[in-house]
């Protein structure tokens, strides 16, 4: 759970979460009205405030964890914005699909971290 501890961080943490509403309404505007670029462009809001919301609420250290969940935070960022790109050529597409799966596949990495319940390091294949 968030425990603002000043009043300079709960004035930071309703400016992001005005932020990303104001980012999510006006993508879904600009998708409403075909204005693809508007759409586009405040779709890739999206995951900046998300990851400078994890980053001003974590507590602790900066593990393992945290930093797997920011590196997926950036390539659901990059994969927004590359199929934001027009599609002047194919691999546009290709770079925007490889950015999303490893997105996933460092969200997966943090599901298995969050779940592994042994002490020492894990023996499954699928551990970072």
């Amino acid at each position: 759970m968030i425990s603002p501890k000043t009043a300079s961080t709960k004035v930071l943490y309703g400016f992001l979460a005005i932020a990303y509403a104001s980012a999510f309404t006006l993508s879904i505007a600009g998708f409403l009205i075909s204005k693809w670029h508007i759409f586009f462009i405040f779709k890739a809001l999206f995951m900046p405030c998300v990851s400078l919301y994890a980053y001003l609420s974590w507590e602790g250290a900066r593990t393992r964890r945290y930093l797997l969940l920011q590196l997926a935070f950036l390539f659901a960022w990059i994969g927004d914005v590359i199929l934001g790109l027009p599609r002047v050529h194919p691999i546009i597409l290709k770079l925007g699909g490889a950015s999303f799966l490893l997105q996933h596949v460092f969200y997966l990495s943090l599901i298995h971290i969050c779940r592994c319940r042994r002490i020492e390091r894990c023996r499954s294949r699928w551990s970072p």
